[in-house]
């Protein structure tokens, strides 16, 4: 991931104000440095080397120019010129800054800020972005902010602070989408390549290597989708556009959240849905689509549920290990098949008189008939919680 201009600004939002140059926030920092005296008059040809690279943030108290504020505009002219990322300005002279110099910013679309506290020390913003840099340039870096993150419990306070250190530009609506497979390094840094040139990226967006698939995050102050259609084109750009039309991947979505501490909840949402998405043999789930689901896969884990569901379900493990039957497996294509015996028996290669045998004998083993709504319905809750359990505990 990389530390960009609008990262920067939203970090210290409460120090600084943009003055021109809003069309260069996507511009990516690398380092910082002090522009001091190496381009004051009489002294900049002394220098046979200017540290000033691409992808550099730039501070300056312009003190040499106190008496030119003229200066200001050539120092930004020379820092465009080098490649740089933007300027600082820490006004300690109140100087005035030039119009012609904000309108050379603006068309060169050069993010130009002035501090506006005067605790905005030049030492430690070197010293904090050079740590966020190498923060965000760390694979590890993501995967821990969203373990803590998703961690439960994790308060809306907590995920919030964890979503800004992953993005200071996250917008408060957002949604997740993850992708339920795991990339090789290459395919990885070739996706994260792609995706710097898509129609993806933007400044409120993230994507990050996560649980050994791929994390993308769409973030705005509202209206960051418009209905499932909208959502449906969102996965289609990713996967034409990162994936490389990679269209049987098990793709994952969660609902729109509307609260940057729900952060959390969505990339749950998101990973859960994918993994759905992965045991159907690949293609795109929406959570909002999980149905039972949904209610079941937060209370899986709890042990009283558990104690139900092995309860109904191990008569037939034990039955199946011992005569090497299928009953588990036919219960899970019929429940799967929207307890259509037809589309079970297709789904399993078999007669439909055979899924018919085979759940009259699930009847005589546990004591529970498909023909009975009721004693159904305890049926597929206890396989759609056996199948909550297998999903969380990938």
């Amino acid at each position: 991931m990389i530390y960009t201009v609008s990262d920067f600004m939203n970090s210290y939002a409460q120090s600084m104000r943009l003055l021109a140059g809003a069309g260069g926030l996507s511009r990516a920092i690398g380092q910082v440095g002090i522009l001091d005296y190496e381009l004051m008059p009489g002294l900049k040809t002394r220098y046979q080397r200017v540290n000033f690279e691409p992808g550099q943030l730039v501070l300056s108290t312009f003190l040499y120019a106190r008496d030119d504020p003229w200066l200001i505009g050539e120092a930004v002219k020379y820092l465009v010129g080098r490649g740089t990322s933007g300027l600082v300005i820490k006004n300690v002279l109140h100087l005035d800054i030039p119009d012609s110099t904000l309108r050379y910013a603006n068309a060169r679309d050069f993010p130009l800020f002035l501090t506006t506290h005067d605790d905005f020390f030049f030492d430690t913003v070197i010293a904090q972005v050079d740590r966020r840099v190498a923060e965000l340039a760390d694979a590890s870096f993501a995967q821990n902010e969203l373990d803590l993150m998703t961690r439960e419990p994790a308060s809306r306070e907590v995920v919030r602070t964890h979503a800004l250190r992953l993005n200071p530009s996250f917008g408060e609506e957002h949604v997740a989408v993850y992708v339920a497979e795991p990339p090789s390094q290459a395919g990885l840094a070739q996706a994260l390549a792609r995706y710097h040139e898509s129609r993806l990226f933007g400044l409120r967006c993230l994507l990050a290597p996560y649980d050994d698939g791929l994390l993308y995050v769409a973030s705005a102050d509202s209206d960051v989708v418009n209905g499932r259609a909208q959502l449906d084109e969102l996965v289609s750009v990713l996967r034409a556009d990162v994936l490389e039309h990679e269209v049987t991947a098990p793709v994952g979505v969660s609902c729109v959240h509307f609260d940057l501490g729900q952060m959390g909840d969505a990339v749950l949402e998101a990973r859960r849905s994918a993994l759905v998405a992965r045991r159907r043999g690949g293609g795109t789930v929406h959570y909002a689509d999980l149905g039972v689901l949904r209610a079941l896969l937060p209370c899986a884990r709890d042990a009283q549920v558990n104690a139900w569901a092995d309860s109904v379900l191990e008569p037939l493990r034990s039955f199946d290990a011992e005569t090497g039957s299928s009953l588990l497996q036919t219960l899970e294509a019929y429940c799967d098949a929207d307890e259509s015996v037809e589309a079970a028996a297709r789904a399993l290669g078999q007669h439909p008189n055979t899924i018919r045998y085979r759940l009259g004998k699930i009847a005589s083993v546990c004591g529970l008939s498909y023909k009975s709504h009721a004693q159904m319905e305890q049926l597929s809750i206890a396989r759609k919680i056996a199948l909550c359990q297998e999903l969380l505990a990938q």
